[in-house]
């Protein structure tokens, strides 16, 4: 059955006036604290075949007269009105837009949060402890004071920012799948993950290249002399003059096919010229090295030079091979 209450006027009407209040109480005042977290004294009953979803309480009818003519006043529902009602997952709220006022009465400006159809739109901070997952872009991430993810932030699509910082402990990576890069565009740098998945870079638009690991080089040189003995204590200026990039040397091998010898390297910086290794290296024929040097000398600039030394040399020695490894700075 239905039953309708209504004193005010025809919803609908020029005559509508202000209702009484309808007050019920929620419990005795003095229970004692036996009486928590009782249902409601408001209790929208369904039954075990009860077919969802439906609207329980209709907050602003959109259309009262088709209401209030309706045999049984309760017509079907319009997209235009507020209701709190049941689906098949519980409780839900609906209406033109849900607006949430915190500590304001409603005045259409002051509300902390509401919901249109084609906006969620917050006007106070927001804290996630656990994941986001985010569908499309992100303008504006990072921006104003910035906000704070406790948790893995996973996002499909592009993450869009002037900067990235990471402030954590440990060591900072980035991992992600590889393929061919393409160049970046116009007035633009890329960094990224090509073939066999190469670090490289596109530097103001230009082409993809690999990007140069701070990994140990070398360079070598030989003397060589079938016909004669190598016996001669030599210098030879200028045996490595570097015009690429400052370096360290890291080792220093030397390789005879006979004989004895003994050599030394200088650094030479156009003005002086210094021993690199603290001591002579005896060479051998299986190959001797050394990482001994004096301080300071390994380091080697830009259009400074490396100057080779033959201490000694006797024997039955046609062959000296010498490897300079180093890294870039």
């Amino acid at each position: 059955n239905t039953t309708s209450i209504l004193t005010s006027g025809v919803p609908g009407s020029t005559s509508i006036r202000r209702g009484t209040a309808f007050i019920l109480p929620a419990k005795r005042s003095q229970d004692g604290g036996t009486e928590t977290n009782l249902k409601g004294v408001l209790n929208g009953l369904c039954g075990s075949g009860c077919t969802k979803p439906y609207d329980y309480l209709t907050i602003d009818d959109s259309t009262p007269e088709k209401t209030v003519t309706h045999s049984s006043l309760r017509p079907l529902g319009d997209t235009g009105d507020s209701a709190i009602g049941m689906d098949i997952a519980g409780a839900y709220l609906r209406g033109p837009a849900i607006t949430q006022y915190i500590n304001s009465l409603g005045d259409n400006a002051s509300w902390k949060e509401r919901l249109t159809e084609n906006l969620k739109e917050f006007k106070t901070d927001v804290k996630i402890n656990g994941n986001l997952t985010v569908t499309g872009t992100c303008t504006g991430c990072g921006g104003g004071l910035g906000s704070t993810v406790n948790g893995d932030l996973t996002v499909t699509g592009k993450v869009v920012a002037n900067s990235f910082e990471s402030s954590g402990p440990g060591p900072w990576s980035v991992e992600g799948a590889y393929g061919a890069m393409t160049v970046a565009g116009s007035n633009k740098s890329k960094l990224g993950f090509t073939n066999n998945g190469k670090l490289a870079v596109s530097e103001n638009a230009g082409a993809v290249t690999e990007i140069a690991k701070k990994v140990p080089q070398e360079f070598t040189y030989t003397f060589f002399d079938a016909n004669n003995l190598l016996t001669t204590a030599v210098q030879v200026p200028s045996i490595y003059v570097n015009r690429a990039a400052a370096f360290h040397i890291v080792e220093v091998y030397c390789e005879i096919d006979a004989g004895t010898a003994s050599i030394n390297l200088q650094k030479n910086d156009g003005t002086t010229r210094t021993n690199i290794l603290i001591s002579n290296l005896a060479c051998s024929t299986s190959g001797a090295a050394t990482t001994a040097f004096v301080s300071g000398t390994d380091a080697i600039a830009v259009a400074q030079k490396v100057d080779h030394i033959t201490a000694s040399a006797s024997g039955a020695l046609h062959r000296i091979n010498v490897v300079v490894k180093y890294t870039v700075d």
